[in-house]
């Protein structure tokens, strides 16, 4: 019948396993939050048909402002530098984390949950590390402090001796993605930054049309800031008019940038040629925009303190004068 047929050609998937070094590890109590304490509390005196605490005002705010704990495996070179800190359950009970023998990425912090990601997005990651002895430790982080919670644990990475063109000098390559981490967290920050000045001139034009008594030349000023930034975010993050119309445009200095990391955070083998000319490209157009970033947040912190001295409504950046 439909249903028998449906069973035998049914199809069962799961995900893969996790890659890298995998470790496992007991807790027997975990780490709860002060909320999740208070709830355990009451619980257990429900069961024992005793009086329920009743939590102070106190306690409830320290509840809400509290951030909870944090539990990491901390990964290590050999010298003893961090190199990584991989998060890992906190409940009480049998865990495993997985460290994918990558150092950390240094991209801009991202808050949003996994969920809000898209399914042709894929989470932040840095460089392979390369092969060598390194140790994990695992550890908490409550209230700010950082403690140790096992010694230190060795983990050696072996190289499979699968690649076709095995780099000469590994240390060499390490160095040059390291000098392009370094980059990329450099330009995605400001690349950041740039949509926040974008954000803060749009807010301001509107509260200087809403502002009857200021002066017009500030608005002047305002338009004067845009244009320049219009400038920088191209050379920044390319052109969107001609992308957009399926016209070439030359790569912008994240777009190379990316390029290299794209490359290289997935392979073995040595950056190419092509790579490094790109990696100078992209570091001598970059110094000159972030002078150009630097002056135009200055000038336009300005212009915010001129916008508050005729009264605007308040934009963000800004910190409302009183009395």
């Amino acid at each position: 019948n439909d249903r028998v047929i449906e069973r035998r050609h049914g199809m069962w998937s799961a995900e893969n396993p996790p890659f890298g070094a995998v470790f496992t590890y007991w807790l027997r109590d975990g780490f709860k939050s002060k909320r999740d304490a208070r709830l355990e509390l009451e619980k257990e005196a429900r069961e024992e048909e005793a009086d329920t605490p009743v939590a102070t005002m106190e306690e409830l705010r320290a509840e809400d402002l509290e951030v909870g704990p944090k539990l990491h495996l901390v990964i290590r070179d050999g010298a003893g530098s961090i190199v990584r800190r991989v998060p890992a359950g906190h409940e009480a009970g049998l865990q495993r984390v997985a460290w994918d023998l990558r150092l950390a990425s240094a991209a801009p912090t991202d808050l949003s949950p996994p969920e809000n990601r898209m399914p042709w997005e894929s989470p932040e990651k840095g460089p392979l590390a390369l092969p060598g002895t390194y140790t994990a430790t695992l550890e908490s982080w409550v209230e700010g402090e950082w403690t140790a919670l096992t010694t230190p644990t060795s983990v050696d990475v072996v190289p499979l001796n699968l690649g076709t063109l095995p780099p000469a000098d590994p240390q060499s390559v390490l160095a040059f993605r390291m000098e392009t981490r370094d980059l990329r967290r450099a330009v995605l920050g400001a690349s950041e930054l740039l949509g926040e000045v974008d954000n803060r001139l749009n807010h301001l034009r509107e509260a200087l049309i809403a502002t009857s008594d200021a002066d017009p030349a500030l608005m002047v000023e305002l338009e004067a800031l845009k244009a320049r930034y219009d400038t920088i975010n191209l050379a920044m993050n390319g052109d969107r008019t001609k992308g957009s119309r399926n016209v070439f445009t030359p790569p912008s200095i994240v777009n190379r940038v990316q390029r290299i990391a794209y490359d290289q955070w997935d392979t073995t083998q040595a950056p190419t040629n092509t790579h490094r000319q790109a990696y100078v490209w992209a570091k001598d157009a970059f110094e000159v925009e972030y002078a150009n970033i630097q002056q135009l947040v200055t000038d336009l912190e300005l212009l915010e303190a001129k916008a508050e001295a005729a009264g605007a409504p308040w934009t963000p950046g800004r910190v409302p004068s009183w009395p």
